[in-house]
């Protein structure tokens, strides 16, 4: 009598096992349904690349053009330097920059402090372009530097009456151009 008992339990178990499981599988497949929720895709981390490379070209044709209009100064001079500084700032607060300055200045982090460039006055924003940019002769050779510059984006989903997963991004941009005279004729 003790294994008939011992068997029906064994039975019974399985059974049970068995009726949970599909408990589980019914209500997972009815939240599915009910739930919905929107990720961010790659596309807005591929965009803000694209707008990065976009900047990079901008920001190369301008130390261009205003170290070729320096070249009446004498090349790897002092005055040199600093009328290209003066000429490569003016192009970067122009109105036709305002795309260059976008990139360059939305969510901008320095020492920890989100920086406002639209709120600066003109000789303040002079100052936080002259903070970002450093440039110089090394042997003939001009070298533009972009310091490290953090920036701080937010990227959403695109379909935010869903559940949205928020995504802030924290990242570093530097880069550095290095202009022989002859790259200039």
């Amino acid at each position: 009598m003790k294994n008939k008992r011992a068997q029906i339990f064994a039975v019974y178990m399985v059974l049970m096992t068995l009726a949970m499981c599909g408990l589980a599988l019914y209500l997972y497949y009815q939240q599915q349904k009910n739930v919905s929720n929107s990720f961010i895709y790659p596309s807005g981390l591929l965009e803000l690349k694209e707008k990065q490379e976009l900047f990079e070209i901008q920001e190369r044709n301008l130390v261009i053009v205003s170290a070729r209009e320096t070249l009446g100064e004498e090349w790897n001079s002092t005055e040199f330097l600093d009328n290209f500084e003066q000429r490569f700032f003016n192009y970067i607060l122009e109105e036709e920059q305002i795309q260059f300055r976008e990139f360059l200045f939305s969510g901008l982090v320095l020492d920890e402090q989100e920086i406002d460039f639209s709120s600066l006055n003109e000789q303040g924003k002079i100052n936080l372009i002259d903070l970002i940019y450093d440039s110089g002769f090394e042997s003939d050779v001009l070298r533009i530097r972009r310091k490290p510059v953090k920036k701080k984006e937010i990227l959403m989903a695109s379909e935010r009456d869903k559940i949205n997963f928020v995504m802030d991004l924290d990242y570093v941009i530097e880069k550095e151009y290095l202009i022989s005279k002859g790259d200039l004729n």
